[in-house]
């Protein structure tokens, strides 16, 4: 039976009518569907006092009575409702077989009768109703109480349609009622008391929907002009239908109703257009269609405040404004934390909150149209009008570090960095000296205890290494602006922020490793830093002196920029292993020349190889380290991680999972290839296994997509089943898998039909290879035309195929027709046709029966199955099942293509990882589970075995292999993971330059490594760093 989801969508909210159906509503993220909900349970709470009313209707209710009520439906709403009764769809049911659909509709489950009875009764409700949707609450009862008065309807059937409906509108609700309390139609049993309550309970049901729909208060929906016209249609339709069935001229107003769609729905698609920002000529024209525009808008637009409460919660600016500061990011985050439930109030704040993140924007990219705009509609709705004036003179800033009035250095860093939405410690230096433009990125975590895995102890052992100055939670180093090296210096581990030394560079010694991040220029010394042609993009160049290292680990190392930044995709992450390409032919530390720029720049293509290589064999554990210098691929890759792993939708690894997509859906979209694929493999997986909502997410990596258009097409169909609530998780997929059975034997059936329409049937008798051959022609043929519609699996032919099947069994009906064939055959001359000929021939067309047959008993499976199953299976989540499955082929085809043909190693390992993942994905509406155990979410990303192959195992410049032992010769070496403990005391004469791959584990220098590496084998999971 074809029904509509019974999810938490709005248009199945209004066919909700228990208590049961809509508690899940009352949740429901948008606050007007939770007020919604309670009004109509506390009508539902009040019809629970009946006990079983629907039930009490249908027993007093005559079979031929609920004959005629499903005779009216149309086609093949009507169709599929008699199948679900066990009723032949073909004729009108007699009084025999009225009795057996009506006990049967008794027996049915509340959920199910409630919605049968459903179905059954909206024609009726449609010829009770009035077509005026916008009366009053007088007009209306007078209008409702005309029509029961002069209706033909039965009590009985008024009575059920009342009880079944009531939920759809006011006007449903004015019917039950006017029935229960004027029409005299309650039956003798109900308490005459509860009657008055439930009156009342629908009453006030009435009111709040006349004030919610009908009010001027709020703006009407694009789409209510066209649901009036179609509700109109719908009526006019039933007319149509009548009269053209009696054989009558439909009448000119109806027609005239039904010509008023057309106009209705081109006034919707531009409104529509007119709201969303888009081409009226690219927006759908179905109802649903218009809809889905509309919630993906909302999706779309909620999104971007989120992300703009994100962006406020990481708001910095001068020590003046401290106080107001913290106002703000203390209402950014309240607003964050109840974002579903956000009152009049509360959204003009968010506006207000947005529309202070644009000012800020304005003016840091010095333009100044509708500044003043601008200012004066945030002004009013903010704890402090001040921090509108530190906006207009550029004092505040995403988590930057800030020049104050004295020539020193404010930082302040909110609770949430730009668009990250993480947790920041806040920290404030200043001083008359210069300091690192990069100290609110050391803060974010990328450098000082962040830049060790996040382990405390690690960070102390580094602070102690950097000498006093880590012990006031500084490092500072020292060294000369004109020997072209721009070092980081070491890690706080007290506030986490990082100083540069004077004159623009700075390093800072640690015993862990040596990283050199270019932050040419500081405050006070910009000149003396540019002059010194600071290193970028953070390449490995020790000091040779011992003086200068820095220190980095796998999960910690951050890309630094020239100015500080994190560094794009692209730039050569610490270690060279973080980002690949971009600069790293100015990786020399000391200008050694265009040799040393050309290793590190074959090391770094061969990082991209190992990091390519590992996504795609699925190992995300040895991949994850590599992409820390990358936080939005480093998310994707963690949250397929989790999707990959998760068992179930109730597991931690589901939660764990449901929390990285939402941390991403609240920043900006990713325009880089490879962490589209993996966002959309990952989300996919979390809407089918977990039943999470990756509606926005999904359509935003959608839209990147459109050089691949059939796997932007199955990420939309996965975004708007989930939005729709059709992917509701395991509890979903358990109850598909008997369906997706029944389907695969189906399908089984069918592929035996078609290979036994191509049987060859070759008889020795000219005779009888003759009738063989008309018998299995496949357009007209006796056998071969039923073998060719059961080939073709098409359920819409199951009766007429069926039917035929059925007379092809009966007793001598094959011999019979083979009689008669081979009469026409001879002409009334010679011998009819005998011996073996005839048997061999009466065997195939009885094996081709046979075949036939299992074809229709599988199908009629499919359709008991579907019957069987809740509402929400059998309908929209078959038919989204279906059409993911169709675009499955055109899907894993594109990735194919992007694996074989692109150019870069990463994009191709992601898109051989989203294929896996989105093949999995399906399967599991297939019926195909997925096997083993759920792990732990802290071990899923743990480090790779020591067995496991990396492509690439470690880089360390030239200068260290020298520093160890080794003589340098200009080639790369690319140690193995076997080579890596054997190379721990000197290396080999081939001045190698050796990159970590699998680890990230950056080299120490050459005294700190000598040892055999402690500590380097500590931070690179195990594995012994030499």
């Amino acid at each position: 039976m074809v029904r509509q989801p019974r999810s938490r969508s709005v248009d199945w909210l209004w066919w909700a009518t228990s208590s049961g159906e809509l508690r899940p509503f009352l949740d429901h993220p948008d606050h007007d569907q939770q007020e919604v909900a309670r009004e109509k349970s506390a009508v539902a709470v009040q019809l629970a006092r009946l006990g079983d009313p629907l039930m009490d209707c249908l027993t007093e209710i005559a079979p031929n009575v609920l004959a005629d009520a499903v005779w009216r439906l149309p086609n093949p709403t009507r169709t599929d409702t008699l199948r679900a009764l066990r009723v032949p769809p073909a004729r009108r049911p007699t009084a025999t077989i009225a009795m057996h659909a009506l006990n049967r509709l008794r027996r049915q489950t509340p959920s199910v009768r409630g919605y049968t009875a459903q179905v059954v009764t909206l024609p009726v409700l449609r010829v009770l109703l009035p077509t005026t949707l916008d009366t009053d609450s007088d007009e209306l009862d007078g209008e409702i109480l005309e029509s029961l008065k002069t209706t033909t309807l039965t009590p009985d059937l008024v009575r059920l349609t009342a009880l079944a409906d009531w939920g759809f509108s006011c006007q449903a609700a004015a019917l039950l009622r006017l029935a229960l309390t004027e029409a005299d139609l309650a039956l003798p049993a109900w308490p005459a008391d509860v009657i008055a309550d439930i009156a009342a309970a629908c009453r006030r049901f009435e009111d709040f929907c006349r004030d919610r729909m009908c009010g001027v208060t709020d703006p009407p929906s694009p789409l209510r002009t066209f649901d009036e016209a179609l509700g109109h249609a719908r009526a006019a339709a039933d007319s149509v239908a009548a009269a053209v069935a009696a054989g009558r001229v439909p009448e000119e107003a109806d027609l005239a109703i039904l010509a008023r769609v057309g106009p209705a729905a081109a006034e919707a698609r531009g409104a529509v257009a007119t709201l969303t920002g888009t081409d009226v000529d690219t927006l759908p024209e179905d109802r649903p269609g218009l809809a889905d525009a509309i919630t993906a808008h909302e999706a779309a637009v909620h999104a971007r405040e989120l992300a703009a409460l994100a962006r406020i919660r990481g708001l910095a600016g001068p020590a003046t404004q401290t106080s107001a500061l913290a106002e703000l990011r203390r209402l950014a985050e309240e607003l964050t934390d109840h974002d579903e439930r956000w009152d009049a109030a509360e959204r003009r704040c968010v506006v207000a909150l947005v529309d202070l993140a644009t000012l800020i924007d304005t003016i840091a990219a010095d333009r100044d149209d509708g500044v003043d705009e601008l200012a004066e509609n945030v002004r009013p709705y903010l704890p402090d009008p001040t921090v509108v004036n530190a906006a207009l003179r550029g004092r505040l800033a995403w988590g930057k570090a800030l020049r104050s009035e004295g020539g020193g250095i404010e930082v302040e860093v909110g609770a949430a960095g730009a668009g990250a939405g993480g947790p920041h410690e806040a920290a404030e230096t200043s001083g008359g000296g210069s300091a690192s433009p990069g100290a609110d990125v050391a803060a974010d975590g990328g450098l000082g205890a962040g830049a060790y895995g996040g382990d405390p102890s690690v960070a102390e052992g580094a602070a102690q290494a950097n000498g006093d100055g880590a012990e006031d939670g500084l490092a500072t180093g020292s060294g000369d602006a004109a020997d072209g090296r721009a070092g980081v210096a070491g890690s706080g581990a007290g506030s986490g922020v990082s100083g540069s030394g004077s004159g623009g560079s700075g390093s800072g010694s640690s015993g862990l490793g040596t990283v050199s991040v270019g932050v040419s220029g500081a405050v006070d010394g910009a000149d003396a830093g540019a002059d010194s042609g600071g290193v970028a993009a953070g390449v490995v160049a020790p000091d040779t002196s011992g003086a200068a290292s820095g220190a980095a680990s796998s999960e910690g190392r951050a890309s630094l920029s020239s100015d500080g930044e994190p560094a794009e995709s692209g730039q050569v992450g610490a270690g060279g292993v973080g980002g690949v390409g971009g600069e790293a032919g100015e990786a020399s530390a000391g200008g050694e020349g265009s040799e040393d720029a050309d290793a590190v720049a074959a090391t770094a293509a061969a990082a991209a190889d190992a990091l390519g290589a590992l996504i795609g064999r699925g190992d995300y554990a040895a991949a994850y380290p590599l992409t820390v210098a990358e936080p939005g691929r480093a998310a994707a890759l963690r949250a397929l991680a989790y999707a990959t792993s998760a068992r179930s939708d109730t597991g931690a690894l589901a939660m764990s999972l449901r929390d990285e997509l939402d941390g991403m859906a609240m920043r900006e979209p990713s325009h880089d290839r490879a962490t589209q694929l993996l966002i959309v493999a990952a989300a996919a997986r979390a809407a089918v296994l977990c039943g999470h909502s990756t509606y926005g997410l999904l359509q935003e990596a959608a839209s990147g997509l459109g050089d691949l258009p059939a796997v932007a097409a199955l990420a939309k169909r996965v975004a708007a089943g989930s939005a729709q609530g059709l992917l509701g998780g395991t509890r979903n997929l358990g109850a598909m898998q008997a369906l997706a059975e029944a389907e695969a034997s189906a399908q089984a059936c069918a592929d035996a039909a078609a290979e036994a329409l191509l049987h060859p049937r070759n008889l020795r008798f000219p005779r009888a290879t003759s009738i063989a051959q008309l018998w299995w022609r496949p357009d007209d043929g006796l056998l071969g035309r039923l073998l060719r519609q059961a080939a073709d699996n098409d359920r819409r032919v199951l009766d007429e195929v069926a039917e035929a099947q059925r007379r092809l069994t009966k007793h001598h009906e094959l011999e019979n027709r083979l009689a008669a064939v081979d009469e026409e055959f001879r002409h009334g001359k010679g011998h009819r046709l005998e011996g073996p000929a005839r048997r061999r021939l009466l065997e195939y067309a009885r094996e081709s029966v046979e075949t036939v047959g299992h074809w229709v008993d599988a199908t009629r499976k499919v359709a008991e199955t579907e019957a069987d199953a809740e509402a929400w299976i059998a309908g929209p989540l078959t038919d989204l099942r279906h059409a993911l499955l169709a675009d499955r082929v055109d899907a894993e085809r594109e990735l194919a293509r992007v694996v074989a043909r692109t150019g870069d190693p990463i994009t191709a390992g992601a898109a051989k990882a989203a294929a896996d993942s989105l093949t999995a994905t399906l399967n599991l509406l297939d019926g195909f589970p997925l096997t083993g155990p759920e792990p732990a979410p802290e071990t899923v990303l743990a480090a790779a075995p020591t067995d496991s192959i990396a492509p690439v195992d470690r880089v360390v410049s030239a200068d260290a292999a020298t520093a160890g032992g080794s003589a340098a010769s200009g080639s790369p070496v690319i140690a193995g993971a076997s080579e890596v403990s054997e190379t721990s005391g000197s290396h080999e004469d081939t001045g190698a330059t050796e990159v970590t791959g699998a680890t990230g584990v950056v080299e120490g220098d050459p005294e700190s490594t000598a040892g055999g590496g402690g500590e380097g084998g500590a931070l690179g999971g195990g594995r012994g760093i030499g």
